[in-house]
């Protein structure tokens, strides 16, 4: 079969993809142009503000060198291709069903999308603690709720750059945590208490008049705290 012919004609349901500008996400979004997987479509859901900026963070993943590939291939067809297989959608992976305020759009994701592929995340080591939860934390559980939420679903991905081995060596193999356990051995971590304490020094910030410069910084000195509570290394 023509390759060019057989890229244009896969079939198949539409994917969801989460990213915040990742290069994982280029690989991905680039099979999606390539109809490497079965789908016809993927909703790629960018963390955006405004539509247009979302269709230029697209634009922009797709001038990479990493499409060089279908571009040599497909020529001027690529463009249009890519329009037919990959739906931009301007959301926020901290909000109620990633932030996606259409309400159709939200109803057509829950009945068409079958996997869902979740790369948003914030990967600083001294990102503020509150912007940390809400993006790493609750994010995934906004993305692992709103995959439930889809009556075709049969796949979900998450993807994380988290320490969760602390300084074991060798071969590790991958095995469960349970709901409370740290790697420092301490129980009784909860995420809700995380949030409320997050809060209670939020409070204590703007009460004390603080400028955005001093709440970033304190933030950021208050998450160092939390991380050394819960965690044997340093």
């Amino acid at each position: 079969m023509n390759r060019r012919k057989e890229i244009e004609d896969r079939q198949g349901p539409p994917s969801l993809l989460h990213n915040d500008n990742s290069m994982v996400m280029s690989t991905l979004t680039s099979l999606c142009g390539e109809g490497t997987s079965s789908a016809t479509k993927c909703e790629e859901a960018i963390s955006s503000s405004e539509s247009r900026r979302c269709q230029v963070s697209l634009t922009k993943v797709i001038a990479k060198d990493l499409f060089r590939v279908l571009r040599e291939l497909l020529g001027a067809n690529l463009s249009s291709l890519i329009s037919e297989k990959i739906t931009p959608v301007a959301g926020d992976i901290t909000c109620e069903n990633l932030g996606v305020k259409d309400s159709n759009l939200v109803e057509e994701m829950w009945k068409e999308v079958d996997v869902v592929v979740n790369l948003a995340a914030t990967t600083k080591f001294d990102e503020r603690y509150d912007v940390a939860l809400h993006l790493n934390t609750l994010g995934a559980k906004n993305v692992l709720n709103f995959a439930k939420k889809c009556v075709n679903i049969k796949l979900l991905v998450h993807t994380s750059t988290a320490y969760v081995s602390g300084e074991r060596e060798g071969l590790i193999l991958e095995s469960p945590y349970y709901m409370g356990e740290t790697l420092n051995g301490a129980s009784g971590l909860d995420i809700d208490t995380e949030m409320k304490v997050v809060e209670e020094r939020l409070s204590e910030l703007q009460a004390e008049e603080a400028t955005e410069g001093e709440i970033t910084m304190a933030m950021k000195d208050f998450g160092i705290q939390r991380f050394d509570r819960w965690n044997s290394t340093d």
